[in-house]
């Protein structure tokens, strides 16, 4: 491989229903932009360029869904995302973008990845860590190249520190000793749309597991507190009776949830906030694993590894 360019895009081919959203996720480049490009130019004396889809921009999402034969739709980015057949006319459109360079991709697809692996251009992917409760928010990092991969563990947050800093909040729970009026089992909503929800190209939804949402009235009543983005949580009236959980309102800190035990138990689709359980120590259940893997302690190079990494990034 040969790299004379550094290049920073986001998945880009993601839209959203019912209009096309894609100047969004644009906007999200751009500020990763203004975060990174300073320091980068310092370390390669090199240029961090922009590659998105937007108005007026080279780059086409909809060409790329036209020779795909499929429409700019939300079910077809779904459809797309852990395919692992490109076509060549794919790789021949992303080429001339990307040739020679080294990616640095904004929360790229699985299906971004497969084809920079094709186009043999490495890629170091950052997404939020699911992390959040620490002094501050960080990144976590992927790659296609094994060498970058090695590189990337050398600067991976200790999971020590993390749980330091749960445990820290447990303390100050349990020194406010503050008592909840309910007791029992917490599952989290997610947005309607999310990455984490996909599973053989279908969005997954709170109803595709009744059945081991029953399972878990082992451990108490069963609450669900709804993402504070997730509108239709309200149409969910029929199916909540029918499992008989009650819907908590936002005075409920999540992780004073998370502290508490007087909740013995708390599960997700694939949420972020199941990770975040484990360094408090709070039994959980996750419905959809996840295609993305965090915080081992002796993580092993593949696609899916992703490597923590706080200030040092």
């Amino acid at each position: 491989m040969k790299v004379n360019r550094l290049v920073l895009t986001s998945d880009l081919l993601r839209v959203a229903n019912p209009i096309h959203k894609h100047e969004v996720i644009a906007n999200h480049t751009k500020w990763m932009h203004k975060v990174l490009h300073q320091t980068i130019k310092y370390a390669t004396r090199k240029e961090l360029e922009i590659v998105e889809w937007e108005h007026g921009s080279s780059f086409d999402g909809d060409e790329v869904y036209a020779l795909l034969g499929m429409p700019s739709v939300v079910e077809s980015w779904i459809e797309l995302y852990y395919q692992k057949e490109v076509p060549k006319e794919i790789t021949d459109y992303f080429s001339p973008f990307f040739k020679d360079s080294l990616v640095i991709g904004f929360e790229i697809s699985p299906f971004m990845i497969q084809i920079f692996k094709q186009l043999d251009v490495p890629c170091i992917n950052l997404m939020w860590d699911p992390v959040r409760f620490m002094d501050d928010i960080f990144f976590c990092f992927t790659t296609n190249t094994p060498s970058i991969f090695e590189r990337l563990v050398a600067y991976q947050l200790p999971q020590i520190l993390i749980y330091q800093t749960a445990d820290l909040l447990r303390a100050r729970f349990l020194r406010q000793n503050p008592r909840f009026d309910i007791e029992g089992v917490i599952i989290f909503g997610q947005t309607k749309v999310d990455r984490s929800l996909i599973k053989n190209t279908y969005l997954k939804k709170l109803e595709d597991y009744a059945a081991q949402i029953q399972a878990l009235q082992q451990f108490g009543q069963i609450f669900f507190k709804p993402h504070p983005f997730d509108l239709e949580s309200e149409a969910r009236t029929a199916f909540f009776n029918q499992l008989q959980m009650q819907t908590l309102r936002g005075e409920y800190n999540t992780y004073d949830l998370l502290c508490s035990e007087q909740i013995k138990h708390v599960a997700a689709i694939s949420s972020g906030t199941l990770i975040e359980a484990v360094f408090f120590e709070k039994p959980s259940s996750m419905f959809n694993q996840g295609y993305y893997h965090f915080h081992s302690e002796t993580p092993t190079f593949s696609t899916q590894q992703s490597i923590a990494v706080f200030n040092e990034f």
